[in-house]
């Protein structure tokens, strides 16, 4: 079951239920004032209202209270919980192209994505971001538009749209694959991320002296293992 889609169902019961209570406690607070008189039709016209407003107020204070409790979202999504850091291999034609650190964390009952792009040697290209009320979860595919900010040389940012999917285990997902459609200029890239879980290097990508050996460091791994199944394909293909 989609955890995504009943807990946004869940918090919006609870906004609407939450605001009915409030108006009609409202309205009853005005009938106890003294000289205080008021028709079933006005009664009606004014909870109303009173509903409509106190949901705005309510759907927002529940959104931040759901958005500022880490433990209570991990509870909530159980195994699709997929709020970490993780590395991106970005593919062009079948080539390693780039590689980007990503974070995805909860933005109200969404999601949004933001992180940095380098190439293979470990030095910055841009930085990037989804773009607010442009995201869709619906388990296990995530979608969402986004901006690419350079780095150096073009002044320009670059928007583009994101469709990856997790992979589902028995526990929460570790890898996601998908593409970047970069809309200006149609240019399509491959992506296959995995969930950094190393906490030392995850501790080192705070300090920006050593973002560069990280970043080198999954690369060298992944290309090794590139290189460890292109030999195996190879090796089978011939009966070795």
């Amino acid at each position: 079951m989609d955890a995504y889609k009943r807990i946004n169902r869940l918090f919006e019961l609870l906004s609407i239920g939450i605001s009915a209570a409030g108006a009609q406690a409202i309205i009853s607070l005005l009938l106890l004032l003294p000289g205080v008189q008021m028709s079933p039709g006005i009664g009606i016209i004014i909870t109303g209202i009173g509903v409509v407003i106190l949901n705005e107020i309510v759907s927002h204070l529940l959104q931040d209270f759901y958005s500022s409790f880490e433990p209570i979202r991990r509870i909530f999504l159980g195994k699709q919980y997929v709020e970490e850091t993780w590395i991106e291999f970005i593919f062009l034609r079948n080539t390693i192209e780039s590689v980007s650190i990503t974070t995805i964390e909860s933005c109200g009952l969404e999601l949004q994505t933001h992180g940095y792009n380098y190439d293979l040697n470990g030095n910055l290209r841009y930085d990037f971001n989804s773009q607010q009320d442009m995201v869709k979860m619906e388990w296990a595919v995530f979608r969402y538009a986004y901006e690419d900010r350079p780095f150096q040389g073009e002044n320009t940012s670059v928007e583009g749209v994101a469709h990856i999917k997790f992979g589902i285990t028995k526990d929460k997902p570790s890898m996601y694959t998908g593409a970047f459609l970069h809309t200006g200029t149609g240019k399509l890239t491959g992506i296959e991320a995995r969930l950094i879980k190393d906490k030392k290097d995850l501790a080192l990508l705070q300090e920006p002296s050593q973002v560069r050996n990280i970043v080198q460091k999954y690369v060298e791994e992944r290309l090794k293992e590139i290189k460890g199944d292109a030999a195996t394909a190879v090796a089978l293909s011939t009966g070795a």
